[in-house]
């Protein structure tokens, strides 16, 4: 018993320097390939659109969205900083604009369309300094009690889209009381098509 374990040992000693050895030493018959320097590159931050990117991205969808059968009924306009408690944001900031502070660099805006029907369209581009996929992200069930039973619940359907640093939320309110879900089918692949241009 005492000679197979020895023995036993002594091979997995000789295993494991040829392994050593076999790393350490080239085999001369094969030329050497140097190993590759491993640089790295934060591809999400070159990814993310940079802040006057974002507010061209705001102005385009402004003037140029075509959203039919809405027609675009007005955008924010100038200044519209919201302060908050900082606690709300985790500590982040008091204010919604890119560094927190009382500056004209709002983080958020606001374009309103509306439909002959009276069904408005918002739609919301939220900065943000971190960059996320590009992914439809929200789009809640209809499949709940409380949807079948709250009319004002039926009046309206949301959704959200993240793109590179970009949050859209989506946001649909009928007059009748059930939006209608090819709105909202239009309008995603609508949002989705202009923005795979940035």
């Amino acid at each position: 018993m005492k000679k197979e374990k020895m023995m036993l040992a002594l091979l997995c000693i000789l295993i494991i320097t040829g392994c050593n050895a076999a790393t350490q030493e080239p085999d001369s018959g094969k030329p050497h390939v140097p190993t590759p320097s491993v640089q790295v590159v934060n591809s999400k931050k070159d990814a993310s659109l940079s802040y006057a990117q974002y507010r061209d991205l705001f102005t385009d969808m402004s003037q140029k969205l075509q959203l039919t059968p809405f027609n675009f009924l007005e955008s924010t306009q100038g200044n519209n900083i919201v302060a908050i408690e900082k606690d709300w944001s985790f500590g982040t900031r008091s204010m919604l604009t890119r560094d927190g502070k009382p500056t004209d660099e709002e983080t958020q805006e606001r374009i309103i369309n509306k439909k002959q029907d009276d069904t408005l369209l918002l739609i919301d581009l939220i900065y943000l300094k971190d960059t996320l996929s590009n992914d439809l992200v929200f789009w809640p069930t209809h499949e709940t009690e409380a949807y079948k039973k709250e009319a004002v619940l039926q009046s309206f359907d949301e959704a959200m889209l993240t793109y590179k640093n970009v949050i859209v939320k989506i946001t649909l309110i009928s007059k009748k009381q059930k939006a209608d879900l090819a709105d909202m089918q239009s309008v995603l692949k609508s949002v989705t098509t202009f923005m795979k241009k940035y």
